[in-house]
């Protein structure tokens, strides 16, 4: 299962290869079902980086320039760029609005980008072409809509392959759009779903555990 980007892995590497001991479920099965569950918490959890969060971020004094805001500063640099800088501060005023609004907007879209993904395994799931347990999974956030073309793909792990692996993509964030800034909020959202996974397959690991260890002081093993 591959995750790239700047993210911290080691806790779902060490968990993984613990989780694996208390599961029969195949190898593949286990890498897609968590390629679904973690697509879906990234759409779960990148809405919880909250767009007042953001305004307020942007609405903060710059350091270098302490009578301007962040918003400000960003909007010049964006407009001086394209030769377009408005003269009239009101003008100015606005776009730093246009700016904040546009950033704030995409939570949305990059929540849209997990789409295809989940769909695909979903889609593959149902038709046999793969195979996963869809027990337990996360809910589907409401109200996230794609528009045009896929923004995200998946590869699956396949059963009887040599190695189960498997990666699921984002690419919102590429091209013309404001790549830092949205990177920087995808990297969040997915961070949070990794970690949140980690958790659910702890407690599967401890639900195993207190069962299997109740069932051997049952018949006197212990």
């Amino acid at each position: 299962m591959q995750i790239t980007m700047k993210l911290d892995t080691r806790e779902f590497d060490k968990t993984m290869k613990e989780y694996v001991k208390w599961t029969t479920r195949q190898p593949a099965e286990i890498v897609n079902a968590k390629l679904y569950f973690i697509a879906l918490n990234a759409m779960n959890e990148t809405k919880t980086t909250n767009a007042q969060i953001i305004r307020s971020s942007l609405n903060s004094p710059s350091r270098k320039y302490p009578n301007r805001s962040i918003g400000e500063i960003l909007t010049y640099i964006q407009l001086r760029k394209k030769g377009k800088f408005p003269r009239k501060s009101a003008t100015l005023t606005q776009k730093v609005e246009k700016f904040i609004k546009r950033r704030v907007g995409h939570i949305q879209f990059l929540r849209s980008g997990w789409i295809p993904a989940m769909k695909k395994l979903n889609y593959w799931n149902k038709r046999g072409d793969i195979t996963f347990v869809r027990k337990n999974a996360p809910k589907m956030p409401k109200g996230i809509k794609q528009f045009g073309v896929n923004k995200g793909d998946v590869v699956p792990a396949r059963q009887n392959s040599i190695r189960a692996v498997g990666t699921i993509y984002n690419f919102i964030g590429e091209g013309k759009q404001d790549s830092k800034t949205v990177h920087g909020l995808l990297v969040d959202g997915l961070q949070k779903a990794i970690n949140r996974e980690v958790r659910e397959m702890k407690n599967h690991i401890n639900q195993k555990f207190e069962a299997k260890h109740s069932e051997m002081k049952r018949k006197g093993q212990i």
